[in-house]
């Protein structure tokens, strides 16, 4: 299908230029359609097979003059003229142990390499028929079709805003902004950059709040992660620094231990001729014997294992931090990087918010921990241990950090990940640490109205019932907008007025630790 600038065109044009109409189009359309454009996925990427990997092993030049001696001492054993097997035996499992190694790591790496394609992975998403709404798989979305995008959703593929509620988008694992971005059906008249297309999302991307409509535009390898796939795919692999520097060192070792091994051969039959002690078979198989003896004496044979082992260690450490690398030897082209040049450091971080100080009741609390793993312990300004489940104070901070917001944190496979706002996420994370429980909370709580947040207001309020069947109203946002509208503050227990020394104490910490980077709410 053809890329069209459709944040340039207007919904009706969109519609109309995708052969589409408000109600969507029917299953019998879809159908066609699906025909032409293929299933909404990315191609499985070929797999080198195991066989090729394992004879790859083989280029190493080391390697192969290794195995011409083999060859060599084969041959002479072959002829008569020995029946030790032992150089062979010794020289055949180090090649054997060197290549087994190379393989499974390099195997392994393959193996988590096609993980990458679970971006894109089939979901259930929310699709306008002509008939009514209906719940079908992504991997059968065609363009043209209109989908239900909502807080939490994976956006199932390219798509051209229609309408919105308050809809955000994260977008980092596309654009490298960290930032959710505010979503609106508005025609953008000029080009602009993937990042500022507000009025469209692509697949792959994390709706974070609100909800909207979109008509999808592009799907497969037709969606903007699809032509990332394919521009991958064409990358011709090169040398890493350190194969070109083995293959120059093998090329001169090689080119060496030959010519020496050769004068070996060459200086023993002259030194029979001018004594005299004639030629023969046995005297030609001796020397020959000599000069591969010095051959396997002369080559580095630790040195191809050292290496890979080496490189299979790296390999394995990076990949407990979340790298995947693809092939053994370019762990250290990485290490051989000097300088990495960035737009800005938000293409650097891991798009986690973490809750690092909390303040109530006078009390500054530390917190330690990084993600949204509820791992983490409490500690006063004197690092002395703090337990502010037991402060009513906190239990009151962990309750609107909780249940105002429409996130949520989960485990996945070993990690834990935000579904939604990654500031929410590490509200409920901070919450956890402390030992809330989330579930109950909700229950005990139960919101019945929300006012949502804007960039206009700064703030968002939420509406829940209380066990005692009382209404109270939460609200978080930017420090400025809501203590401005205080006039009393909950302290030692009570509700009281807030004084001016109050509002300077407090305007006091935001101005310390805003310059230390963190965000405040």
């Amino acid at each position: 299908m053809e890329e069209k600038s459709y944040y340039k065109m207007e919904i009706q044009d969109v519609i109309k230029g995708l052969n589409s109409t408000e109600q969507g189009i029917s299953n019998e359309e879809a159908s066609k359609r699906r025909s032409i454009y293929g299933l909404n996925e990315l191609p499985q990427a070929k797999r080198t097979s195991i066989i090729k990997l394992f004879f790859e092993q083989f280029k190493d030049i080391l390697i192969l003059i290794l195995i011409v001696a083999i060859v060599i001492e084969l041959l002479v054993i072959l002829l008569g003229h020995e029946e030790d097997y032992t150089d062979i035996i010794a020289i055949s499992m180090f090649i054997m142990i060197n290549s087994v190694v190379g393989l499974v790591t390099e195997y392994r790496s393959e193996k988590s390499m096609a993980a990458l394609k679970k971006i894109v992975a089939g979901q259930d998403a929310r699709v306008v028929r002509p008939d009514g709404e209906h719940i079908v798989n992504s991997r059968f979305l065609v363009p043209g079709d209109l989908i239900h995008i909502e807080t939490g959703n994976k956006v199932p593929a390219d798509a051209r805003i229609i309408e919105v509620m308050n809809l955000q988008v994260n977008e980092s694992n596309l654009t490298g902004e960290s930032m959710p971005v505010k979503k609106n059906p508005s025609v953008i008249n000029k080009p602009v950059a993937l990042g500022d297309r507000k009025n469209m999302v692509y697949t792959g991307t994390i709706a974070t709040y609100g909800r909207g409509i979109a008509i999808v535009t592009g799907t497969g390898l037709q969606t903007q992660i699809g032509r990332i796939a394919e521009l991958l795919s064409e990358i011709e692999e090169a040398e890493t620094p350190l194969q070109r520097k083995m293959t120059k060192v093998g090329f001169q070792l090689g080119f060496l231990i030959v010519i020496f091994c050769i004068l070996v051969f060459v200086i023993g039959i002259l030194k029979a001729v001018i004594i005299g002690t004639g030629i023969n078979s046995t005297l030609i198989v001796g020397f020959m014997l000599t000069a591969v003896a010095l051959a396997v004496a002369a080559m580095p044979s630790g040195l191809p294992i050292v290496i890979t082992t080496s490189l299979a260690l790296g390999m394995h450490e990076m990949a407990n931090e979340r790298a995947l690398i693809k092939r053994l030897k370019a762990v250290e082209s990485l290490g051989s990087v000097n300088v990495i040049c960035s737009d800005k450091t938000g293409t650097l971080t891991k798009n986690e918010m973490t809750a690092r100080i909390i303040y109530a009741n006078n009390k500054l609390i530390k917190v330690s921990g990084v993600g949204y793993a509820p791992i983490g312990e409490f500690y006063r300004e004197n690092e002395e241990p703090f337990r502010p489940i037991e402060d009513k104070h906190f239990e009151l901070l962990f309750r609107i950090g909780v249940l105002n917001g429409t996130s949520k944190v989960e485990k996945k496979e070993n990690l834990w990940i935000t579904i939604g706002d990654p500031t929410e996420g590490s509200l409920h994370t901070l919450a956890m640490k402390a030992g809330v429980n989330i579930k109950l909370l909700k229950e005990k709580y139960p919101q019945i109205g929300e006012i949502p947040f804007t960039s206009e207001s700064k703030r968002m309020v939420t509406i829940h019932k209380t066990p005692e069947n009382e209404t109270q109203v939460y609200i978080k946002g930017a420090l400025d907008i809501i203590l401005d509208r205080c006039n009393l503050i909950y302290i030692n227990g009570n509700i009281q007025p807030i004084i001016e020394e109050e509002r300077t104490k407090i305007l006091k910490l935001n101005e310390v630790y805003s310059s230390q980077q963190l965000r405040i709410l």
